[in-house]
């Protein structure tokens, strides 16, 4: 199964397995082929990052808005054939130590390699990790720091996954930012949500945001719903399905 291509646009920072290379060639994005177009991208070997939750909270802590939940970093992975990461692109509009912090644990991460048409090829991966404020969300922040393979959450099922309640149910938890109103933002932002066989939404990804902390809205409104399950037949099935969320001044 392809995974999704996120498509962020963020600052141009990039970081290096190198000292000597810290700038990447203007073809970079050209010659790494985004996830979505190889035929097979397994992910990393080992899916958690090894970092320090705690010190990444508390880091975190230091850029907390009053309408915001989480800290959001954002990183484009440059894997080369045999796995390995070669550079680190900081798409976050902010680059704060957090990020760096995160991103010097990513860059040691070993991936299964791309494959196009069998053949290794170099591709790109973008992680987004949410890093919550509260420390009582260790729990949280650590589904943000693991890779789920997308071949284990099916796309097409007989029967999609609801918000229990209905749509309504879950525009409700929605939370509109008032710097999002004051600055006029409005638009879809589309989230990807892996849910379980049990309707729980175990992951969340950003797949079109319009940013003012409407993404991070968004998440936390899929994150805190309930869904019955997708089934194939009678049982039940661990699904992903896109959620578009409107975000529209009356």
């Amino acid at each position: 199964m392809k995974q999704l291509f996120l498509l962020l646009i963020g600052a141009l920072v990039f970081l290096s397995c190198s000292e000597n290379q810290n700038k990447i060639e203007p073809d970079y994005e050209k010659v790494y082929l985004s996830v979505d177009d190889v035929s097979e991208f397994k992910g990393p070997l080992k899916e958690t990052l090894d970092l320090d939750f705690a010190k990444l909270i508390e880091l975190a802590a230091k850029h907390k808005k009053d309408d915001e939940k989480y800290f959001t970093a954002k990183h484009r992975l440059f894997i080369n054939e045999s796995g390995k990461v070669d550079r680190i692109k900081v798409l976050s509009d902010e680059v704060t130590e957090l990020n760096k912090k995160i991103a010097e644990a990513q860059i040691h991460v070993e991936f299964n390699p791309a494959l196009q048409n069998g053949v290794q090829v170099k591709s790109k991966y973008d992680w987004i990790v949410l890093v919550p404020f509260d420390k009582n969300s260790m729990t949280e922040l650590e589904k943000t720091l693991t890779y789920l393979a997308p071949e284990d959450y099916k796309v097409t099922v007989e029967k999609n996954p609801q918000p229990i309640g209905g749509i309504a149910a879950l525009a409700q938890k929605v939370v509109y930012p008032e710097t999002a109103k004051n600055a006029g933002v409005q638009g879809r932002v589309f989230i990807k949500a892996f849910i379980d066989e049990n309707g729980t939404v175990v992951k969340t990804e950003v797949l079109k945001g319009i940013g003012s902390g409407c993404d991070e809205a968004a998440i936390e409104a899929v994150k805190n719903t309930k869904f019955t399950p997708g089934m194939d037949g009678d049982t039940p099935v661990k699904t992903q399905v896109a959620i578009p969320i409107l975000f529209k001044l009356q």
